[in-house]
């Protein structure tokens, strides 16, 4: 008699056609491509819109405005939340930091958070997707290792994720199937944040000529921005900038990715303790995500912070 699958097999086939349609055409290929396409794109639009084209208060708001969408997405939504869990929220909230996250392209949250409970699980080892480890000698490996830890390891095949990772760092995501439904439109949560900043220029300036240049700022140049800031928590903050914990890897924190982050800079502190839903653990440091978090909570949206207490030494501190 044959073997009825359990619920989580059940589950975990759904993800691999989840899988197969985010990646779709060139296979693993295709995510990395559209962030060169993107990022390629909004560093030349950049460059024309501030060397030729100028700048106007509605491109600036419109890119702010949606800079902050991105990075509230990324780091309070597919970091923070999904692929720690340092806070809960309520469903519609949960919906919409899918979709606010999955704006800036760098993948579903399925894809974003297990692969990031990876890099947790092996930080700075072999094993770890984009470690900045030197890679050769001199300073070409450091500056190689660099490159990698920064953006090429997403074309690495011995970092890709595959069915394994989702048994091993992404069991509760594979099996929640609210996540599923939102999470499996990636592609289209990507073409909104490019439609959005048109239709808001557009309704502002009544031209064509305004909808196109809301669209470059808050498209392609926005993703630009938000990427290699994030981006650059994988290269930069495992390279440079003091260590106050011990958190048995290289993370650092680089008080200069704190405001663009949102509190993220913190990165030495976040690897010491990686459950807490605050970042700025020491005196004198600030956490505007965290800010949002306890605002979102007054609002009646999230809940059951979970926040680490120093207790003035190196050793992690239980989570009140």
């Amino acid at each position: 008699m044959a073997k009825l699958p359990t619920r989580f097999e059940t589950a975990v086939r759904a993800a691999r056609a989840h899988l197969v349609r985010l990646e779709g055409w060139l296979s693993a290929y295709r995510l990395p491509l559209s962030m060169v396409a993107f990022n390629v794109t909004g560093a030349a639009s950049l460059v024309w819109l501030c060397g030729w084209r100028g700048v106007s208060a509605t491109d600036l708001v419109v890119f702010g405005t949606m800079y902050l969408l991105g990075v509230i997405g990324l780091e309070i939504g597919m970091h923070r939340y999904f692929s720690h869990r340092a806070f809960e929220v309520t469903p519609a909230l949960r919906n919409a930091l899918v979709i606010l996250g999955s704006m800036g392209g760098q993948g579903s949250a399925l894809v974003w958070a297990t692969n990031h409970r990876k890099h947790h699980r092996f930080a700075d080892q072999d094993g770890d997707p984009h470690s900045p480890r030197p890679r050769g000698e001199g300073r070409i490996g450091v500056l190689r290792g660099l490159v990698h830890g920064h953006f090429t390891w997403h074309f690495a095949e011995a970092t890709s994720m595959g069915m394994r990772d989702l048994h091993r760092y992404g069991r509760d995501l594979v099996s929640d199937r609210d996540l599923m439904r939102v999470d499996r439109y990636f592609w289209r949560w990507v073409a909104l944040g490019m439609v959005v900043p048109a239709i808001a220029g557009l309704a502002v300036t009544r031209t064509l000529d305004g909808a196109f240049t809301a669209f470059l700022w808050g498209g392609p140049v926005r993703v630009f921005a938000v990427d290699n800031a994030i981006w650059m928590i994988n290269s930069v903050a495992h390279s440079c900038g003091p260590a106050p914990f011990d958190a048995r890897d290289r993370s650092r924190n680089v008080w200069w990715l704190v405001v663009p982050l949102l509190g993220g800079g913190w990165h030495n502190t976040h690897h010491a303790f990686p459950g807490s839903a605050r970042m700025a653990l020491l005196p004198g440091q600030i956490d505007p995500g965290f800010w949002i978090i306890r605002a979102l909570e007054c609002l009646g949206q999230a809940h059951s912070l979970r926040v680490a207490q120093p207790r003035g030494d190196s050793s992690p501190p239980a989570p009140d």
